[in-house]
């Protein structure tokens, strides 16, 4: 889905390290929550001096004692993640308010408020937002406030935000940026990835499960990296972060949002994780050449990397609806958005339970979208046609698709059997949900009439 919020930062050509995740991460660490981070991953080399690393062509502008943790920590990722830095990574440390000049110049000089409209526009479409949201401001308030450490994939250089200390926070941070500077070197983020704003635009699934292999393999090397060599210094320092850090904007933002921001880093993560329970961290350097393509193989990393989604040919509405219909975008919505749509919705009583949420949104297949918006009416044109891996999934999927549209219209369809329901004169116009055999359709358009249109459109 190339409107996922979560890939604004990619269409910045940047992989940036969030506050909440180094908690997340950090917390369970510290109460050794799980098997991973009990029994972390074994370093893969041997630790390299400091003297022996690539050496700066240019003066760098930080505090000797900085540079000099920076450099030990390099030493010690270098040694967990088992690949050896090519040139000298530059890297510069900011504070809160240059961060925040970076994020308003920088960061949001290719995401202009015409963009965050049509975004806008597909996430209330899918009941995600609501109507005429401000979505620009809410992101920026949230990188200004979220955003630890980042590493830039054009300028190749590496922040990390400073507090009153370059403290644990600051160092475990670090780590995790390191990584991205070495998976950047040895496998190209934008390049050899695809990870830039122009191929993200035609394939946002596959930049999603991207996003996921390399944040979640950051995470486990910070998190390893923290594990071994983090002082007791540095874990009282988490502590109190922990206990003293409040994200008002974070905790205000829509649900959706909340979960799909942390998706790279957390079901990243499990993704990574599960990969080097199998073979070690050469898996995690296999799936760097034969990524994952879907945010259905994250989710289920067994089905990594046989199960590929069906390819789904978009429908020609334009050509069919006339030239007062603008295309505002044809992609994938994939089985993660397919989860966020029926489990958390902007109004609570669409919200499915998440177990139910999951399982109608596993068994996903491949599907496509295509979303067109008439600016004189204001109205919108939706088509979802998704392919299921067995009839029964279908079947699960649309059953859960029709409850969700009776709780979030608030009404019963007009029409119901076994393969059809529809809603006339809802907020958004006429709504149908279709299904036949492994695949189901979802329509909405202003009137019934247009939605013949559409679905003729798609034989």
């Amino acid at each position: 889905m190339t409107k996922r919020v979560l890939l604004t930062l990619l269409t910045l050509a940047v992989v940036a390290c969030l506050v909440l995740i180094c908690i997340t991460s950090l917390g369970s660490l510290l109460l050794a929550a799980n098997r991973l981070h009990a029994s972390p991953p074994e370093p893969t080399s041997t630790i390299i001096p400091p003297s022996q690393l690539p050496t700066p062509a240019e003066p760098e502008n930080l505090p000797a004692h900085i540079a000099a943790q920076m450099d030990t920590i390099q030493t010690q990722v270098i040694q967990i993640r088992g690949l050896t830095p090519l040139t000298h990574v530059p890297r510069n440390v900011l504070t809160s308010t240059e961060l925040r000049k970076k994020v308003e110049e920088d960061f949001f000089a290719d995401y202009p408020h015409e963009k965050a409209r049509d975004d806008a526009i597909l996430l209330s479409t899918l009941g995600l937002l609501p109507l005429d949201y401000d979505l620009y401001n809410l992101l920026l308030e949230l990188y200004s406030e979220q955003v630890a450490g980042y590493y830039d994939t054009q300028t190749k250089k590496m922040y990390v935000v400073q507090g009153e200390s370059f403290g644990g926070m600051e160092r475990m941070t670090y780590a995790h940026e390191f990584t991205h500077a070495l998976q950047d070197q040895y496998y190209d983020l934008e390049k050899g990835l695809k990870l830039n704003a122009n191929d993200c635009e035609k394939a946002g699934e596959y930049c999603a499960a991207v996003t996921a292999l390399i944040e979640g393999d950051a995470v486990l090397t910070a998190q390893s990296w923290f594990s071994r060599y983090g002082s007791r210094t540095d874990r009282q320092e988490v502590q109190d972060f922990m206990s003293e850090f409040n994200s008002p904007v974070f905790d205000s933002a829509p649900l959706f949002l909340q979960k799909d921001l942390l998706f790279p880093y957390r079901e990243g993560m499990e993704f990574a994780a599960t990969l080097f329970d199998q073979q070690g961290q050469a898996a995690i350097d296999q799936a760097f050449s034969r990524p994952p393509v879907s945010t259905e193989q994250i989710l289920h990393p067994y089905q990594y990397p046989d199960d590929t989604p069906d390819d789904i040919a978009s429908p020609r509405l334009d050509t069919v609806l006339g030239k007062k219909w603008r295309v505002v975008e044809q992609n994938a919505l994939g089985e993660w958005y397919t989860y966020l749509v029926l489990a958390y919705g902007w109004r609570e009583q669409a919200r499915m339970p998440l177990g139910a949420a999951r399982k109608a949104a596993a068994g996903w297949e491949g599907d496509t979208y295509t979303l067109l918006h008439n600016s004189e009416t204001g109205k919108v044109i939706f088509v979802l046609r998704s392919i299921w891996q067995t009839p029964n999934d279908a079947h699960e999927f649309w059953e859960a698709l029709v409850k969700y549209g009776s709780d979030r219209w608030e009404t019963a369809p007009i029409v119901k059997n076994d393969q059809l329901a529809a809603w006339q004169d809802t907020s958004q116009g006429y709504v149908s949900i279709s299904i036949n055999t492994m695949e189901t359709r979802w329509i909405i358009a202003p009137d019934q009439t247009t939605a013949d249109l559409v679905l003729a459109a798609m034989e």
